[in-house]
């Protein structure tokens, strides 16, 4: 969560966003995924493919973490932004199915320093991307799952100097 943050806190720098917006971003970054901490380790931390059925639970994790901070009167403001980290540009993700505007400018940039970060890591199933296949992977996505215009600036100005 500490690279999604910062990534995300990187590429609202490179859009110029406000101090404020940025700020927003960065803390929705660190605890985007905070939800995974009800999803079962067996699940999170399984050696192959989930089944549709442990997917589905995993899928769950956005709106646990929403359901926790927006009672939060500190943390309401970026309880919208977590819940929509994985929607997509196309309306193909969840848990609502938004597309184009209708998810947050920092869902957007997080949706997208998340996979560049889930890409470059090692992960129990797979051995991590180079830098060059994450970015090439998000530009072949641009346009369906990720907003083009801040994947864009996201390989320009920050991926490319990682």
């Amino acid at each position: 969560s500490q690279n999604v943050a910062n990534y995300s806190k990187l590429i609202a720098k490179a859009m110029n966003l406000s101090l404020s917006d940025i700020s927003k971003i960065y803390y929705s970054g660190l605890v985007h995924d905070i939800g995974k901490a009800i999803i079962p380790k067996e699940i999170l931390n399984k050696n192959g493919k989930l089944t549709d059925e442990e997917y589905t639970i995993v899928k769950k994790h956005p709106t646990y973490a929403y359901q926790a901070l927006v009672q939060n009167n500190e943390l309401s403001e970026i309880s919208k932004i977590v819940l929509q980290h994985h929607e997509r540009w196309d309306g193909y993700g969840y848990p609502n199915g938004l597309k184009e505007q209708e998810i947050t400018i920092e869902a957007r940039i997080i949706a997208i320093a998340d996979s560049f970060d889930a890409m470059t890591s090692n992960r129990p199933y797979r051995k991590a991307f180079s830098k060059e296949q994450a970015i090439n992977e998000i530009f072949d996505k641009l346009g369906s799952q990720f907003d083009p215009t801040i994947g864009k600036i996201a390989i320009e100005k920050v991926f490319k100097y990682i």
